[in-house]
């Protein structure tokens, strides 16, 4: 697994939002993204669920609109 920040975490793509859920979509996960030219893998997407949760947030909020 490789370890990258946020601002490295380039065309985040998104699942799981449930307008429901607003304003937290506590459900929405990261499904795809790139660090460095690479596709993350399973469990580096969901690394950055679990610590990027605002981004998340943002996207999910982003993706009703």
């Amino acid at each position: 697994m490789i370890k990258f920040t946020e601002k490295e975490f380039k065309n985040p793509e998104i699942d799981g939002v449930d307008p429901n859920d607003f304003p937290d979509f506590s459900d929405a996960f990261f499904v795809g993204g790139t660090v460095r030219g690479m596709d993350l893998s399973e469990a580096e997407l969901e690394w950055a669920t679990e610590n990027f949760r605002e981004l998340l947030n943002d996207l999910a909020h982003e993706s009703l609109f």
